[in-house]
């Protein structure tokens, strides 16, 4: 009897503690906690989620933790005494989903997952000290990676080494020293920014595939070499870089159907874009330097949006065929670098605040203009022939260079009654600022006005043959 109830309490024991245990959730608030889970939970390798937030500030290491080998998230969370995690390094976890970092005050050193390839979705790290990360030299893919450190500071980034696919999205926030990214191929969004030190893209010089490329906020004599491999790329945002060379180092890129620009020093020359012809969004702001739009055309512009941009003087592009529907300017964000220029919401052909922009009327614009409703239009405040709506409107009714060459003489402009000719006109049209066709004559010297409403009228001459020879605009008073 005594020899089975020891037999009895040895199996109890070994199915206790020999079996392998899993747990759903774990938090540990303490380093006590950290200390004693091996004791408590001597056989346990799998937890689905791991917290380490510390309650009673004294968690320093997280080493012991290391008996786990598989789990599903991880948070490091508000540690404040934390200052180096070395976690899972000398084998490979069997899974892992997300790995968290954030809101460690005195964390400056992570180095983890050496041996893992498994990352399914997320690696996100938010510090407001400089960091240097290691590790993650196998992982090839993760869908979703943030990493947020600070601007002011030297942090540095020493991994990735395998990583090819980045899945929805990559961020990196803050200046880092980049070191690894040698073998990344694709991913959706590519977001780099708030960088002091980063000069060029070379550390990403194996991309071919990026579906939105997005930087901001560098304050380095930033070029964009580097990406020389890129094939495809269906937008491109810069913005907020202190100077910028050119465009050229991406002409090779298709599918570029979005490109926005916004407070950086570039002198602009789209034709730099063997492609640019496939662009169908373009919004410039507050661009200092100058926008060269000669010999450019676009096959299609559903959104144009120029807002106090300098160095732009001429809309002189021009568009193979009009789109059936436009993109309207859509700001829902206070902290979108739209945000300033809220007032334009719902346009999607904005025009304003350009103090050199002295030509509006291109051909190109004209037919926007004709075709886009009036409530989405805002041309306003640029230089003189683009500084309201019924301007170019009027300007386009009367434009063609041909036509402006040959004016016609009026007088008097203003009048109040009577108008004369120059000489007997075959044929004249009046039209109002809107285009539309009021009156035709036919042989005549001059005209009684004094029935006209009070405004700006346009009047397109035409000789025996019906071609036009001239326009002019005169204000009725």
């Amino acid at each position: 009897m005594r020899i089975a109830i020891i037999f009895f309490l040895v199996s109890l024991t070994v199915f206790s503690f020999g079996q392998e245990t899993h747990l759903s959730e774990y938090q540990f608030r303490s380093q006590s906690q950290i200390d004693s889970f091996s004791i408590k939970y001597p056989a346990c390798t799998s937890i689905r989620v791991v917290i380490v937030n510390d309650t009673v500030g004294d968690i320093v290491d997280v080493s012991p933790l290391k008996q786990i080998k598989k789990v599903r998230e991880f948070w490091i969370r508000k540690n404040p005494k934390l200052r180096k995690v070395e976690l899972f390094n000398d084998v490979a976890l069997d899974s892992i989903d997300n790995f968290y970092v954030s809101e460690n005050d005195v964390l400056d050193t992570l180095i983890v997952l050496k041996q893992t390839k498994v990352m399914v979705y997320g690696f996100e790290i938010y510090n407001d000290k400089s960091l240097y990360i290691e590790g993650l030299h196998h992982i090839d893919s993760i869908y979703q990676w943030q990493i947020t450190l600070p601007q002011e500071g030297v942090s540095k980034i020493k991994g990735f080494d395998n990583l090819r696919l980045g899945g929805f999205r990559a961020a990196l926030s803050g200046s880092i020293h980049l070191e690894g990214f040698n073998k990344f191929k694709k991913v959706s969004n590519l977001v780099i920014s708030n960088n002091n030190l980063i000069k060029d893209l070379t550390q990403f010089s194996s991309l071919e595939e990026v579906t939105s490329l997005s930087l901001g906020n560098i304050k380095t004599n930033f070029k964009l070499i580097g990406v020389e491999n890129l094939k495809t790329l269906r937008s491109l945002g810069l913005g907020n870089i202190e100077t910028l060379e050119n465009l050229k180092p991406i002409e090779q890129v298709r599918g570029l159907n979005r490109l926005f620009i916004f407070n950086t020093a570039i002198n602009l020359h789209l034709k730099e874009l063997k492609h640019v012809n496939e662009i169908n969004t373009l919004d410039l702001f507050n661009i200092n330097g100058t926008i060269d739009f000669d010999s450019v055309t676009f096959d299609s512009i559903k959104h144009l949006v120029f807002i106090e941009n300098e160095g732009l003087k001429h809309c002189n592009f021009s568009i193979n065929y009009l789109p059936q529907s436009f993109n309207k300017l859509n700001i829902n964000q206070a902290g979108s670098p739209l945000y300033v220029y809220k007032v334009y919401n719902g346009n999607s052909l904005i025009l304003a605040k350009n103090p050199n922009l002295d030509f509006c009327s291109s051909k190109a614009i004209c037919n926007l203009i004709s075709v886009i409703p009036r409530d989405e239009i805002a041309i306003e405040n640029n230089g003189s022939g683009c500084s309201e709506l019924e301007e170019v409107e009027a300007k386009c009714i009367v434009n063609t260079d041909e036509e402006t060459k040959n004016p016609v003489f009026i007088y008097p402009n203003p009048t109040s009654e009577y108008i004369v000719f120059e000489n007997r006109m075959p044929k004249l049209e009046v039209f109002n600022l809107s285009g539309l066709k009021l009156f035709t004559f036919l042989n005549v010297n001059d005209l009684n006005t004094s029935k006209w409403q009070e405004g700006t009228y346009v009047i397109k001459f035409y000789d025996e043959t019906n071609k036009t020879i001239g326009s002019q605009l005169l204000l009725k008073q």
